[in-house]
C-alpha cells in the first residue's frame, strides 16, 4: 500500500512532460485518483490492525487473572473475524505479552475442536503451541532474551 504512494511520484513526473494539455489534465486526474485511493486503503487497513491489537491486548490482559501463561481459546466467528488471521494468533500474543520484558510472556492458542487439545491442558509441559500446521514447539528453546514459558499445563479460556 505505502508502495502505491510511492508509484504516484514518477507517474506524476511523467504527467508533468506531456505537452499535450487535454491528456495532461486526464492523466492527472488518474494520478490523483490513485493517490487517494492509495491513502484510503492505508487508512482502512491502519485502522483494522489498530482494532485487531486492542482486541488481542485485551485478551492478553483478561488472562492476568490465572494463576498460568499458556492459554487455548476456541475459536469463535467473533474473534475470527477481530482477529482477522488466526493461524499466527499464539505466536501474536507472544510477541505482545512479551513487550513489558519477557518474565511476561503469555500465548493463547486458537483452537477448534476442544478433544484434540485436552491432552496439553492435564500436564505440565514445554510446549509451545504454534501454527496449525507446525503445532508442537519446545518453549524452552525460544530465545530466553524475549520470552519465558514455563513448563506448565494450557488453561481454557472460557
Amino acid at each position: 500500500m505505502p508502495l502505491a504512494v510511492c508509484m504516484v511520484l514518477p507517474f506524476f513526473r511523467a504527467v508533468l512532460k506531456i505537452e499535450k494539455q487535454s491528456h495532461k489534465i486526464s492523466l492527472f486526474i488518474l494520478v490523483l485518483v490513485i493517490f487517494a485511493f492509495s491513502i484510503t486503503r492505508i487508512t482502512i487497513e491502519g485502522n483494522k490492525n489498530r482494532d485487531r491489537l486492542i482486541y488481542v491486548e485485551g485478551l492478553i490482559d483478561g488472562t492476568k487473572e490465572y494463576n498460568s501463561d499458556k492459554f487455548l481459546l476456541q475459536k469463535t466467528p467473533e474473534n475470527n473475524e477481530k482477529i482477522l488471521y488466526t493461524w499466527p494468533f499464539s505466536f501474536t500474543t507472544l510477541v505482545i505479552s512479551s513487550m513489558d520484558g519477557p518474565q511476561h510472556s503469555r500465548t493463547i492458542y486458537l483452537y477448534e475442536k476442544t478433544e484434540d487439545y485436552l491432552k496439553y491442558t492435564t500436564k505440565e509441559n514445554n510446549i509451545f503451541l504454534g501454527a496449525n500446521f507446525w503445532l508442537e514447539w519446545k518453549s524452552n528453546e525460544l530465545n530466553h532474551k524475549y520470552f519465558i514459558l514455563p513448563d506448565a499445563p494450557y488453561v481454557v479460556l472460557k
